[in-house]
This record gives C-alpha cells, sequence and structure tokens, in this order.
C-alpha cells in the first residue's frame, strides 16, 4: 500500500511538472507577439534612410541667372525631413551687378524645399568688393535673397582702400541691393587719410557695398582727432577715382565741440581734404563765451579759425552784452 502511494504521488508530480512546461512555453508566445504588435504600431526612430556623400556640390538658378553653388566636405540627408547637414562648407551667393559673396564655415545645412541654409562655426564671409565678416553663425533666406546673423559680427573694409573696421550685434545683406545692415551697438574705425584715423559709435549702420559709402543712424558720434560731433545720422561719401573718404554730412540735432568751441546746428559737413567743418541749418558757436550766429559757419583749419557768412554776433562783456 506504502509502495502504491508512492507511484502515485510521483506520478502526479510528473504529470505536474509536464503542465508546467506545456503551459509556460505558450504564455512566452503570447508575450512575444504582444511586443511584436506593439513595435509595429510604433516603428523604431532609429531605422533611418539617410544619405551620405563626400565631396557635395550643389547648384540654384533663378531667372536672374546664377543663385548659389554650394559645396561640402561631406554631407548627410534625411528624406522624411528633406534637410541635409554638412561639414566643411563653402557657399557662393550671387547678387546684383556681378556682386559675390564666399561664405565659409564648419558645419552647416540646406531645406531642400525652401533652399533655406544655416552655416555654424568659425563663419566668414568675403565680398567681391573686398569686404570680410566673421561671426559665428550665418543663414541664408532663399525667399528674401538675404544672408543674416543675431551674433556678434566684426567687418573689414577693402585694405586697399584704407583702415575700416566695424563691428556689430547682428547683420544682414540684402543680395539684391548689395546694401550691409549693421543691427546694433555699432563701433566702427576708419581712416581719414593714412595719419588720422576716426572713431565712429552709432545704434545702427548700412555699408553700401558698390561704393563703399556708409551710413550710420541713432546717437551717432564721431571723433576725429580733438573733435567729436553728435547727431542723429552721418553719411560717409567715399571718392571711388582717389580711392580716398571724401566727406561726411551729419544731420539731425547736430553738436560740434572741441577744447575751444561749442556749436550746435541742424547739419554739419566736414571736408576731410580741407579739414574744414562747415556748419547750417540755424548754426551757432560759442567761444571764449562769445555767441556767433549766422546762416552758415565755417570752422576751417580743424577749428582754430572761424568764418561766419551773414553774422548775427553776441559778444559777452564785463558790464553787460
Amino acid at each position: 500500500m506504502k509502495k502504491f502511494r508512492r507511484w502515485f504521488v510521483g506520478t502526479l508530480f510528473v504529470l505536474l511538472g509536464m503542465e508546467i512546461l506545456t503551459i509556460a512555453p505558450k504564455r512566452l508566445g503570447k508575450q512575444e507577439e504582444k511586443k511584436e504588435e506593439k513595435n509595429e504600431k510604433h516603428p523604431s526612430s532609429i531605422a533611418t534612410t539617410a544619405q551620405i556623400m563626400r565631396g557635395v556640390n550643389f547648384k540654384e538658378s533663378g531667372p536672374e541667372g546664377k543663385q548659389w553653388e554650394l559645396e561640402a566636405d561631406y554631407a548627410q540627408g534625411y528624406k522624411e525631413k528633406g534637410t541635409w547637414k554638412m561639414q566643411g562648407v563653402t557657399v557662393h551667393y550671387y547678387g546684383i551687378n556681378d556682386v559675390s559673396y564666399k561664405v565659409t564655415g564648419d558645419s552647416g545645412s540646406i531645406e531642400f524645399e525652401t533652399k533655406d541654409m544655416q552655416i555654424y562655426g568659425n563663419v566668414v564671409m568675403e565680398t567681391s568688393e573686398g569686404f570680410i565678416m566673421k561671426s559665428q553663425s550665418l543663414k541664408f533666406n532663399s525667399k528674401a535673397h538675404e544672408l543674416v546673423t543675431d551674433d556678434f559680427i566684426s567687418v573689414t573694409g577693402p585694405k586697399k582702400e584704407g583702415l575700416f573696421e566695424l563691428t556689430a550685434k547682428g547683420f544682414g545683406a540684402d543680395l539684391r541691393t548689395n546694401i550691409m545692415n549693421l543691427k546694433q551697438d555699432v563701433k566702427a574705425l576708419r581712416a581719414v587719410n593714412p595719419d588720422k584715423e576716426m572713431n565712429i559709435q552709432s545704434e545702427k549702420a548700412q555699408i553700401l557695398g558698390r561704393t563703399n559709402s556708409a551710413h550710420f543712424q541713432k546717437d551717432v558720434q564721431v571723433d576725429l582727432e580733438s573733435v567729436r560731433m553728435t547727431g542723429n545720422v552721418a553719411d560717409f561719401i567715399y571718392d571711388q577715382s582717389k580711392k580716398a573718404l571724401k566727406s561726411m554730412l551729419m544731420q539731425g540735432n547736430v553738436h560740434v565741440t572741441d577744447q575751444q568751441h561749442f556749436a550746435s546746428s541742424e547739419k554739419a559737413q566736414v571736408l576731410f581734404d580741407k579739414n574744414e567743418f562747415i556748419l547750417s541749418g540755424n548754426p551757432k558757436v560759442i567761444q571764449n563765451d562769445n555767441e556767433l550766429r549766422g546762416e552758415e559757419i565755417h570752422l576751417m583749419n580743424g577749428g582754430k579759425e572761424v568764418k561766419v557768412l551773414r553774422a548775427r554776433a553776441k559778444v559777452e562783456t564785463e558790464g553787460g552784452t
């Protein structure tokens, strides 16, 4: 009887073990099927259709001719996004009147649907006129045909035309007009002649690349030797034939000061070759408590001589006027 019970219990354990082995694989199988179904509903984002290319060259033309030509050492494109990521980027952009802009950078991207581009890292832009701009990023807006950045930038003018250096926060170059815009906090250093330089500050500025002329606006300050000028706007005219700065016209609430004079007017023109300041628009000069007014006032020889046209003098004496 005891042997029968042992045999019965042993057989029961064997049958129970077989049932466990039979059921367990089925449950595991159902879990794997559910996991596979889940993966089918949410495919892995790691899978990609990216293409990798080396020695890339792209070109774009429009109704007005060639717009840009792009070269890159390495590029990777994603069909789903229509975007290409690039390394070792060089792009030639073409403006009007055969003006071109060569831009290089460490990396970049291009959106092929819009043709917009972004270039990053040690960005250098050189224009066919000889201007060089340096920044950490630059964007190309294809629709506006404009190169822009909000980063700090430095700009140097053509070396053959004398010292011209600028810094600013933010930059834009319109390829349809060849006008470069400096957006904020502009500081510039420009040579008047080989022996004389002036410092310029303003909130904004424009450079006309074709003529090398410049327009400064909002809170303009110009320091030339011992003379300081302030006003709303200032235009610098460059003489292409002489390869030298010709004149400056400052307008709007103009003040001119040096060690001996305080002058105010609506306009002030500086003739750099003559070292002469011409004040017009209700001009007034105060020197040694003497006030001079006239239709036009000339400060000659750097302010050492004063000439007043149609003068009206007001002289202060000990006893009064």
